[in-house]
């Protein structure tokens, strides 16, 4: 549960930090900043894991 927690409120903050270069113009309009934001925090993860 609290792993799952974690995971969330990452990806959370993640997803707003690119809603915000959205709003800016740095991101295309049609970007998917949910999807974005999992691709990246799954990225972030594995790149952790291989540090390891």
């Amino acid at each position: 549960m609290h792993l799952a927690a974690g995971f969330a409120a990452w990806q959370a903050a993640i997803e707003s930090g690119l809603a915000r270069m959205r709003e800016r113009g740095d991101l295309g309009a049609d970007v998917d900043v949910s999807a974005l934001a999992v691709a990246l925090l799954a990225a972030i993860q594995g790149g952790m894991l291989r540090r390891r």
